[in-house]
Formats: structure tokens, sequence, C-alpha cells
């Protein structure tokens, strides 16, 4: 506590409030201790924080990778290069993918790492995509860059209300300069 913050401890912090909750504290620089009353689902969060940071070598690889997760929607900056390439690229592909996408995300269940990837998946085979075909604009709609952590814990690490009102924005402005 040599910063003069002090610890603090979320209780029912794998529920979504709770972990919401979590995540903003640590965004401002609190340490967070997350709280369950199962163990395993404790156990289950810190494996989703552990594999989104997976590879990192530095505090700063958090902040680019991750620190997106934690912004407001509004404050989400769009990279002009990763606009061009994943979402206007060949007549606006990547915005199309958006817009199918979205209607399959708001109804999906559960919004777990595994079911999203999973469901992916089956669209990409059902689409003859390439996983990278979705989720790149889909990336860029959620993070707005090209780098994330995967796409499947990075929308769980959001939640669905937040991916949709990002994807949302992103359609929204679609054709602004980049």
């Amino acid at each position: 506590m040599s910063d003069g913050k002090h610890k603090i401890a979320v209780l029912g912090g794998t529920g979504d409030l709770g972990w919401g909750l979590a995540l903003q504290l640590a965004k401002a620089g609190y340490p967070v201790n997350i709280g369950s009353r199962k163990a395993e689902k404790g156990a289950a969060a810190a494996a989703e924080v552990l594999e989104a940071c997976r590879g990192f070598r530095t505090f700063r690889d958090v902040e680019a990778k991750v620190g997106v997760l934690f912004a407001d929607n509004d404050s989400v900056a769009f990279e002009p290069k990763a606009v061009r390439k994943f979402l206007e690229k060949n007549d606006d592909r990547g915005y199309r993918t958006l817009e199918m996408l979205i209607g399959e995300l708001e109804s999906f269940e559960p919004w777990s790492r595994e079911a999203i990837e999973g469901r992916l998946s089956g669209l990409c085979e059902q689409h003859a995509l390439k996983l990278a075909d979705v989720a790149q604009p889909l990336r860029v709609a959620v993070a707005g860059r090209a780098v994330s952590p995967a796409i499947g814990t990075t929308l769980v690490f959001l939640g669905r209300e937040k991916t949709l009102a990002r994807i949302r924005n992103c359609l929204g402005r679609r054709g602004a300069e980049t």
C-alpha cells in the first residue's frame, strides 16, 4: 500500500456485477482481490485472466493488449489501418460480417469463451469463411484495433451488452473518415 491505495476485496467477484466492478477498480490502479463462494468459479476467473495475459512480457504489453477491455465504450479509438484492412477492404466485407454477427450474438447462450469460439467456428463453416475473416472484424469493432486477447476471451471480458454496444458503435461509424 505504498502508493496510498487500499487493497479492495470484491465479494461475488465472479458474477457479472462483481467482475465488472473488479475490472474497473483494477483499471483505476487499485489492488483487487476477487472473492467467490465457489472455489471452481474463482479458479475459472483466474484462469481467464491468465489466458488473456498469456505471452505478455511487461506491464506495457498488458495495457497495449487488454487496456481497451477496461475502457468505456465511448473512449474506444479505432486505428485507421485496422479499419481499412479488416472492415472496409473488399467492399466493406468486415462491416457486412459484423451485421451478420450482431444478430447471432444478441441471442447467443451461454456467454462463455468455449461456447463463443465454438459458435464462431460454426458460423465460419456455414458461410465458408476463415476464422480470421470473422474474428478480426469483430476484434476491431470491440477493441478498435487488430490486437486483443483471443476473441472468445475478449468477448467474455466485455460481456454481452458491452460487446453489442461496441459492435453497434462500430457499424454506426461506417464510412467515417479513417
